[in-house]
This record gives C-alpha cells, structure tokens and sequence, in this order.
C-alpha cells in the first residue's frame, strides 16, 4: 500500500508496464473501510502518546468520514493502475512457508504468490517481506527506492517528484534511504 498512499502508482505503472496486486489487498481496504463506517454515529475515544505527552483523541462522525474518504481513494488509486489477481497457494509449500500461513493465514503472502505465479519481480519498500519471498518460493524482491532510481534515471519520472516520493519514504521511517546530487 505504501506506494499507492504515496501517489506513485503511475509512475511504477510507466516504468514497470503493469503493476498487480491480490484481491486480497482490495478485500482488506473494504473490510476497513465497513469497520469505519460501523463506528458512523458512534462515540468512542482513544489515548495516545506524542513527544512523550499524553494525547486525547475524540472520533467523530466527519473524521470518520475523512478516513473512508482516504480509504476509498487509496482503493480507487490501486484499482486504477493495478490489475487485481485473484491468487492460489501453491501445494507445495516450504515448512517455513506452511508455519507462516498457520500462525499468519495465507493472505500475508498472497504478494509472493502472485509475483511468482506471473514470473515478475515482487516489488516492496520491506526488506523482512523480500527475504521472506526469496525462503519462500525464490521469488526475488525489489526495493521501491530502487525502482524510483529507475524510473528517474530513465526519465520516466523528474526529480521534484522522485525526491518527494523519497521525503514520503522517510517520513515513513525508512531506515536506509540513498541520495545523492
């Protein structure tokens, strides 16, 4: 999700030629976006911790409204530029993989599956999720920065839009993030 809350899915799209993503990506934005919309009308309030002050958090109706609204974009977004895949796991699973999908269910590598059923690299800004598809089924892992270097170096995206793509990563607390002149 990341690239598609960065806005970047176009310019991943032009590089790559096509993106995909599992059904399941789509499924979970839904079952988020009902879980908000059950809390419409309801009270509720939680605690939170910023620079090391206690925070209160009051939900209410139109914020509510405004993480659906971010919700919906961000699946409109994915549906838009990615082609959605409906995915099968594979019979043959390492016992690393078949522990994973027992405590994890097979959802969480619905991604490894997909990119190794279609041939195609498995693009992720999580280095633990690549080393995790690579023991799983071999299938090898790109960096999103990498792929952003790509398409900058090929002219498929300008630099004011790369370096804000990157401030995006850090943000995110990425903790290794190459720049250079």
């Amino acid at each position: 999700w990341t690239a598609a809350e960065m806005g970047i899915l176009d310019v991943l799209k032009a590089w790559f030629g096509s993106l995909s993503t599992p059904s399941s990506t789509i499924a979970s934005i839904d079952r988020l976006i009902r879980r908000e919309e059950e809390g419409l009308g309801q009270q509720s309030m939680s605690i939170g911790m910023r620079d090391g002050q206690f925070i209160k958090f009051e939900a209410t109706d139109e914020n509510t409204r405004q993480q659906i609204a971010i919700l919906q974009k961000l699946k409109d977004d994915i549906v838009a530029h990615c082609g959605v895949e409906h995915v099968l796991v594979p019979d043959e699973l390492p016992d690393f993989a078949v522990n994973v999908v027992e405590q994890f269910g097979c959802r969480l590598l619905d991604a490894v599956f997909l990119a190794k059923s279609r041939g195609v690299v498995l693009l992720s800004d999580d280095l633990r999720y690549r080393q995790v598809a690579e023991l799983v089924n071999g299938t090898k892992g790109l960096w999103l920065q990498t792929a952003l270097g790509c398409a900058l170096a090929s002219g498929t995206v300008d630099l004011a839009r790369t370096a804000d793509a990157y401030v995006q990563l850090a943000l995110r607390r990425h903790s290794h993030l190459t720049l250079n002149p």
